[in-house]
């Protein structure tokens, strides 16, 4: 049920997330986003020392919450002063390395919101130990409506690329005192140090694989940032924002949902293995067919609302978007493997990754641009999406129809669906007419197509996965009046 309350609040939050950004598209130029997609960059990497993942090991730790929450919460506010020091002190290097004056600005503003993680950390894993989703759900689209009011506003009062990060930073403090509110963790005043080595004793490892995942989450921008100017980086930084939303905020809460749920599980493998394979494929079945679609239809889209003004950015989202389908499939991975104690096989994977993308996309960024660089994200997230899963059942090679059961069946679906309207659309008109009928075209006839394939090919889990939404919107009235 939490993952039913997680996807249709996120769900919500992606219109809201979209609507937003496609305003500030119109109300902000290429060289705004450019400076901010460089601010989130040195930000992210910067923000690595934060990264201890205390909030999965205190999840990991369920049993004795209460004994590891104080030391937790004490050792995460001292690496969020470290961190924050480190962003205002290399602002400067930062603008000088990338030409960019406005980042000493910009990550001011970030370190002042990365203050407000250690609260947040302790609160979120509480709720996410309690399987409270329902709040977590609920604020989430609270937090996104909140976002997106701040940053459009400010755009309109002509604040620029601090129309981005400012609202980040105040919805970062107002989540960490309200998640606090609801979760109600007991934080004594002693530091407890001598309990953080053992803390340590894990977190090493999640730290180091968070680390790498976060070079490689920003190292397309960081690559980009090295051998192009702003302009270029912000064409990117806008085809990647706007294909990855429905991922990220997905695969962000089916990560909330999967890993307390699988951690609950641990004792019992055979059933933690059956509810992440049924869990992928719920999530999956309603999630490619819209990445897929909007691969489908970001060109005619884009031009309808902009006309030519990010007419570069159409072939980049499109790639990102058929890339983001390998990394939504796979992103359970993660959650199943953390929630097995696999740390150190997260590490491992994530060394590979790291050579691998960087291997892909520094050539790519150095030879070309936006649109090589997106070739090869896809490229890196069709290979190690797969792979993630087939680690995330054991590895072995009997693992692999089971791997083949989570990707192929909504594959085959959602490209049939997406292939027949696709052949169809370059008989249509140029012009704004001839886009719009692209448009109405897919939307009818994609959805007509892949229903009943998918129906074919999965019917016990659209059973399942249908009961689920009916309790979702059964229960949506009280959920309006209540967060608890």
């Amino acid at each position: 049920m939490g993952a039913a309350w997680l996807t249709g609040a996120s769900l919500g939050a992606k219109f809201i997330g979209m609507f937003s950004q496609l305003a500030l598209a119109w109300l902000l130029g290429k060289k705004e986003f450019g400076a901010v997609g460089l601010a989130y960059t040195i930000a992210a990497i910067v923000g690595i020392v934060q990264q201890l993942g205390l909030g999965d090991i205190l999840i990991h730790r369920h049993v004795h919450f209460e004994r590891w929450v104080t030391p937790a919460f004490w050792m995460s506010a001292t690496m969020s002063m470290v961190a924050a020091g480190m962003m205002l002190g290399g602002g400067t290097l930062a603008a000088h390395l990338f030409h960019a004056p406005q980042l000493p600005g910009l990550l001011a503003v970030i370190a002042l919101g990365s203050l407000a993680q250690p609260g947040r950390i302790v609160a979120r894993a509480k709720l996410d130990i309690d399987l409270r989703f329902r709040a977590l759900a609920v604020w989430g689209v609270i937090s996104s409506l909140l976002t997106a009011i701040f940053s459009v506003s400010m755009a309109w009062l002509g604040c620029g690329p601090y129309s981005f990060v400012a609202p980040m930073t105040i919805v970062a403090v107002l989540s960490s005192i309200v998640l606090w509110v609801l979760a109600r963790p007991t934080i004594r005043w002693s530091l407890r140090v001598r309990r953080w080595r053992y803390l340590l004793s894990d977190a090493g490892a999640i730290f180091a694989t968070n680390g790498l995942q976060t070079l490689i989450a920003y190292g397309d921008y960081l690559s980009l940032g090295l051998f192009h100017n702003q302009a270029i980086v912000g064409v990117y930084f806008f085809a990647f924002n706007l294909s990855m939303q429905v991922a990220i905020l997905l695969s962000g809460n089916l990560t909330v949902v999967l890993f307390p749920a699988l951690a609950h599980l641990g004792s019992d493998p055979a059933r933690q293995r059956t509810a992440f394979i049924r869990a992928s494929l719920m999530l999956g079945i309603v999630v490619v067919p819209l990445l897929l679609g909007q691969a489908l239809l970001g060109g005619p889209v884009l031009r309808l609302i902009y006309g030519n003004r990010w007419a570069d950015a159409v072939t980049p989202f499109t790639f990102l978007s058929i890339g983001t389908v390998f990394a939504f499939l796979g992103g359970p991975a993660t959650s199943m493997i953390k929630a097995r104690g696999g740390f150190g096989l997260l590490f491992r994977f994530g060394i590979v990754g790291l050579l691998v993308f960087f291997g892909l996309v520094i050539p790519m960024a150095w030879r070309g641009g936006p649109t090589s660089v997106a070739i090869a994200v896809a490229i890196y997230y069709a290979i190690f999406g797969p792979w993630g899963s087939l680690l995330a059942l054991g590895g072995h090679r009997t693992d692999w129809p089971a791997v083949i059961r989570i990707y192929v069946p909504i594959l085959v679906a959602s490209g049939i669906a997406c292939a027949v309207p696709a052949l169809i659309m370059p008989l249509l008109p140029k012009g704004p007419w001839g886009d719009l009928g692209r448009v109405v075209l897919s939307l009818a006839l994609a959805p007509a197509i892949y229903v009943p394939i998918i129906w074919n090919l999965e019917r016990d889990i659209c059973r399942e996965l249908l009961r689920r939404l009916r309790d979702l919107i059964n229960r949506l009235p009280i959920t309006l009046l209540s967060l608890d």
